[in-house]
């Protein structure tokens, strides 16, 4: 059960019951009307369903509409686009013979073929071509608005039959005007010539598509004249679609089915083999509301790359119940406006474990699910390209933490020093007289609200602790007597990140308590070679400013905190290098 109306104007007394019998899956409201006392120029078709056991399926509503109360008859001019018919809109045609409503015939398309229908109306795709364009089924699209006299190609927007090549003319009762250039406007009575044909025209007979040819004009060369028949009035069309799925529209006996199959095949891969598939149960969840309003994806933007990846779907109707999947893998969604929402790209292995050399591209459809399992098709795909193969690491990283390691190995027992035994040093940060402990090489803590991302290798929480404190001082630096370091003189790490990748990723010093040492020289993103500041700069001013001048899909986000291990060798305390994706 469904029910039309104008929307905005009133009342739900007010709107149209349609007719939907069974098997009959269009309907039309011929009693929908804009009076004239009413002065506004657009409004809104609105749509209001009903289940046959009258659950409420939601309320839809239609693009917007151009109030045209007649045809212009003045010339027209593109200074008035709105009234103008651009190339690659979509148009209906419909014949009127002696201005009967009655007679009324709309260009449609049934069975493969072209008919005139009093029921249905087909919308067609106005396609401007160029004037040495031939007969072909592919065909070059030219851009602007059409005119009288252009040549343009009708190609049906539901089965994609398209009629030939069709010149337009301009008609005036019965006569053509075939000198007429101006542009083609809104609910304007025009004429279809048959290109390279002796002045054919495209005309219905009763309920049929026939093709007739005009008269010529003796009085006039660029006058001819046509039949009532062959005379159709133009005017703009759009849609406005809505695609969802419900869980309730499951068939339980199929998805328990592969429930069971899916819970065999765990059974026959388990150790024990003990597991039971007598026991697989199925929960379907129920919609209690109605599916609108209906998310709509119109467009889809790529930010960053590689490992970290992300895009940003714009539309309208988003909600914070919205999740974006890839296929059949949810991504972490983050919800901005009802008109944008921003989303993880997942790692290829979220499909293809041993994703590295399959070199073929893969191609997923994006979907949007509600809370409560409403799945909304966005029309869109996202597809992920093959790489040539492993990516390269970054061997100048690896090589300064290969040596820097070595040295602080050399350091230690050139003054006989073990890692246990350190001089303490004073934190900066800390009271007078809290001394920092030493840190053992690659010991590990679970101390520190760290991110899963970032792992905590200190056993001394101090200096972490005072570097938490000041992350949110705007102005604030953890270091006092912080030295920039250069990349080609020293650091320290442990055997365990040696081997670590450092493709795609940022490595950063920083040397808390040097108070015996002064080292020079630029930070730089080994990855681009490009230097940039203070990498603990607290404020997070330098982490935007050169997210946003690398194009990084992270500068949206808070750089996380970093585990800070501090080497003691002799008198100088070099940190632990910092990863940060």
């Amino acid at each position: 059960m469904a029910f039309m109306g104008i929307g905005g104007s009133g009342t739900p007394q007010e709107m149209v019951q349609l007719n939907l019998d069974r098997g009959r899956d269009y309907s039309n409201a011929k009693t929908l009307f804009i009076s004239d006392s009413d002065k506004r120029k657009y409004f809104m078709l609105t749509l209001k369903m009903f289940y046959p056991n009258g659950k409420d399926l939601g309320q839809f509503h239609s693009r917007r509409i151009k109030v045209i109360s007649k045809p212009s008859k003045k010339k027209q001019s593109l200074k008035n686009t709105d009234l103008c018919i651009a190339s690659g809109t979509k148009v209906a045609l419909f014949n009127r013979l002696r201005s009967q409503t009655v007679s009324t015939r709309y260009l449609h398309v049934e069975d493969a073929s072209f008919h005139a229908s009093s029921s249905r109306w087909g919308a067609f795709t106005i396609n401007l071509l160029s004037d040495d364009e031939h007969e072909a089924e592919q065909f070059t699209v030219q851009d602007g608005y059409i005119h009288y006299g252009h040549t343009v190609k009708l190609v049906c927007s539901e089965t994609g039959m398209a009629l030939p090549r069709l010149i337009v003319r301009k008609v005036d009762k019965t006569t053509v005007l075939l000198d007429a250039d101006d542009p083609v406007s809104q609910l304007h009575k025009c004429a279809f010539h048959l290109k390279d044909t002796d002045r054919m025209y495209l005309c219905l007979s009763q309920d049929k598509i026939v093709q007739l040819p005009a008269t010529a004009c003796e009085d006039n060369p660029n006058r001819e004249i046509i039949t009532d028949s062959a005379a159709w009035t133009i005017i703009s069309t759009d849609r406005a679609e809505y695609r969802w799925f419900e869980p309730s529209q499951l068939n339980v006996a199929e998805v328990k089915k592969h429930a069971v199959a899916a819970a065999a095949a765990v059974t026959a891969t388990s150790a024990s083999g003990s597991s039971s598939v007598s026991s697989t149960s199925v929960h379907i969840p129920s919609i209690t509301g109605p599916v609108t309003p209906v998310p709509l994806v119109r467009d889809i933007r790529v930010n960053g790359g590689g490992d970290v990846a992300m895009i940003e779907l714009i539309g309208e109707n988003f909600s914070p119940r919205h999740q974006v999947w890839f296929g059949e893998v949810p991504a972490q969604t983050f919800y901005r406006c009802e008109e944008l929402l921003l989303c993880f790209v997942p790692d290829i292995s979220e499909f293809f474990r041993d994703w590295t050399y399959i070199q073929q591209a893969l191609e997923v459809p994006i979907t949007l699910v509600r809370h409560d399992g409403v799945i909304y098709s966005s029309g869109l795909t996202f597809t992920y390209h093959p790489e040539a193969g492993p990516r390269p690491h970054c061997q100048p990283a690896l090589d300064i933490i290969k040596a820097a390691t070595l040295a602080a190995i050399a350091s230690a027992a050139a003054s006989k020093l073990s890692p246990d035994k350190v001089p303490p040093t004073t934190d900066p940060h800390s009271g007078p007289g809290t001394l920092d402990t030493s840190a053992s090489i690659g010991a590990q803590s679970a101390s520190g609200p760290y991110p899963p991302y970032s792992t905590s290798v200190t056993d001394n929480p101090d200096p972490m602790h005072s570097f938490l404190s000041h992350q949110g001082r705007s102005g604030d630096s953890y270091h006092q007597h912080i030295q920039q370091h250069d990349v080609t003189t020293s650091s320290a790490t442990t055997e365990s990140y040696a081997s670590a990748s450092t493709d795609h990723l940022r490595l950063r010093f920083g040397c808390p308590t040097s108070t015996s040492a002064d080292i020079s020289g630029p930070y730089k993103d080994l990855h681009t070679s490009r230097p940039y500041a203070n990498p603990w700069d607290t404020t997070g001013a330098c982490h935007r400013q050169q997210r946003q001048q690398h194009n990084d899909p992270l500068r949206h986000i808070s750089p996380p905190p970093s585990p800070n291990i501090l080497l003691r060798t002799g008198l100088v305390n070099i940190p632990m290098p910092r990863f940060e994706y």
